[in-house]
């Protein structure tokens, strides 16, 4: 997946379960999943929050990752997938 835009990332999340998984969170609220032992963007989020990411949670054991975005939503997205799979508001 080629990088296509330069974003400020305000947050980052390593994978809990050992995994080489980093994901990073900007102000536009898209994710991006990087691949740390291939060394490559592996996916983008990019309907993840309608603003800037604040806060992120890998699960241990489970193939979830869990979001925070200013938009007051919690959103679970799937790791495997990389696609988010519900959505709160607090």
């Amino acid at each position: 997946i080629p990088f296509q835009r330069q974003e400020k990332h305000l947050f980052i999340c390593w994978n809990a379960d050992g995994q080489p998984i980093l994901a990073a969170g900007g102000s536009s609220g898209v994710i991006s999943i990087w691949n740390l032992e291939k060394q490559k963007l592996q996916a983008v989020i990019k309907d993840a929050h309608d603003s800037t990411i604040c806060a992120m949670h890998f699960f241990q054991n489970e193939p979830v990752l869990l979001t925070a975005g200013a938009d007051n939503a919690l959103k679970v997205s799937s790791s495997l997938m990389y696609c988010y799979i519900d959505k709160f508001y607090v």
